[in-house]
C-alpha cells in the first residue's frame, strides 16, 4: 500500500495480486506460498457461496446499468463491460471487480487461476506449466453450478 496515498500498488510477483497460502511444486509437492518481501497489508477474503449463482447471468443488462446512476446521496457506480470468451461486449458479472462475464467464463477462469488448469477459454500467465483441460469439464462444472440451489429450510 502506498503510504502517501493510501492506495494499493501491485506487487511484481507470482503470487500477485493475491497471494494464495499455499502452492504446488512441479505440480505435485504442496509448499508455503512465498509473502512478498514488499507487502504491507494482508486483506483475508471470504468467499461467496455458489448457491444460485446462474441466476446472475439471467439479469438482464439494462437493469445493471440502471443501478448504477446517482440516487441523490452522492454514490454513483458504473457497470463494468468487459469482453466475454466469445469476443463479444458485455456487462462483467463474476469475479472480485466484475470483471468476468458468464458463467462459464467464470468457471474457466477459476480453474486456470485457482487451480492452474488452462483451457481456450482462460490461459495462465506467461512461464506457468499449464494443464491443458478440455471445455467439457469447464462446461460440466458450469452446469452444476446453474442447477445448485440452496439445500431445504436453509436461508440465503
Amino acid at each position: 500500500m502506498d503510504p502517501g496515498s493510501g492506495r494499493t500498488v501491485p506487487i511484481e510477483h507470482p503470487n500477485s495480486p493475491v497471494a494464495r497460502r499455499h502452492a504446488l511444486r512441479d505440480g505435485v509437492a504442496i509448499v508455503p506460498a512465498a509473502m512478498p518481501s514488499q507487502a504491507n497489508v494482508v486483506s483475508l477474503r471470504m468467499p461467496l457461496a455458489l448457491y444460485g449463482i446462474a441466476g446472475i447471468d439471467e439479469i438482464h443488462d439494462s437493469v445493471i446499468e440502471a443501478q448504477a446512476i446517482s440516487k441523490g446521496d452522492g454514490i454513483k457506480g458504473r457497470a463494468h463491460h468487459v469482453v466475454d470468451s466469445q469476443g463479444a461486449s458485455r456487462i462483467g458479472r463474476y469475479g472480485w471487480k466484475a470483471d468476468i462475464a458468464t458463467l462459464k467464463d467464470m468457471v474457466a477462469n477459476a480453474f486456470a487461476n485457482e487451480l492452474g488448469i488452462t483451457s481456450a477459454t482462460a490461459s495462465r500467465e506467461a512461464g506457468a506449466q499449464p494443464i491443458e483441460q478440455s471445455s467439457a469439464e469447464i462446461e460440466a462444472v458450469a452446469s452444476y453450478l446453474r442447477t445448485l440451489r440452496l439445500p431445504d429450510g436453509a436461508k440465503p
